[in-house]
């Protein structure tokens, strides 16, 4: 079940990606001063259009299943039978997910405004700083940057990546390199204010249950194997 979650989440997140990546690009070519950005930024979207819709039919079709069973017949290990019946009952679970549209539109759309926060963030931090930036450059580097970072998943928390996408697109629509940096430390920092507690959290809610479990005298249900 937090596996069936896990995907329809990611997939909710994806869709808030694809809806704020265009409206960054269409700010970008707004109000950059280059010419040559549409195309490109048509391509980008049509990628993430068709990874959608992938993606969306693999869950339908109960593509995870089919995967599994043909893993389980070519291996024939008793583990993967198990396995084969989990990524079964995943695909049950991700269609009676999908049956309910109206949270699924919810989830969207709640995703969706904590982006439209994110880029008023930016845009308060520019006016505190002193150089304000039009509304549509907040829109823009959010839009962007998430896209970015959300490719090069591979980063971890996109260090660095979006530090230069951010001086990067701040010179293509004429915000300084050190202002431009500035923001993207500023959201480091709403980032760090909320995550580090959160994790401190999480840690102290395992180690709760590790006591448990040491208490109740169950060690082996701690052991990997």
């Amino acid at each position: 079940d937090a596996a069936s979650l896990a995907v329809v989440d990611m997939t909710v997140q994806i869709v808030t990606l694809l809806f704020w990546g265009v409206i960054g690009v269409c700010a970008l070519v707004d109000t950059s001063t280059v010419d040559t950005l549409f195309w490109p930024a048509v391509g980008g979207a049509g990628v993430l259009l068709i990874a959608v819709a992938l993606l969306l039919y693999a869950q339908h079709a109960g593509l995870f299943g089919v995967f599994a069973q043909r893993a389980a017949r070519k291996l024939k290990s008793e583990r993967w039978r198990g396995i084969t019946d989990g990524a079964a009952h995943l695909d049950r679970t991700i269609r009676e997910i999908y049956e309910r549209p109206g949270r699924i539109v919810l989830a969207v759309l709640i995703r969706c405004s904590t982006r439209g926060l994110m880029a008023v963030e930016i845009w308060a931090a520019a006016w505190l700083m002193e150089h304000p930036i039009p509304p549509d450059n907040a829109a823009m580097f959010i839009g962007v940057v998430g896209t970015l970072r959300a490719f090069a998943f591979i980063i971890p928390g996109g260090w660095g990546l979006q530090e230069g996408a951010y001086v990067l697109l701040g010179n293509l629509v004429g915000v300084p390199a050190d202002i431009a940096l500035a923001l993207s430390l500023a959201s480091r920092a709403r980032e760090i204010m909320l995550g580090v507690p959160a994790l401190l959290s999480w840690q102290l809610i395992e180690s709760r249950g590790l006591k448990g479990l040491i208490a109740a005298g169950k060690p082996s249900e701690l052991d990997p194997a």
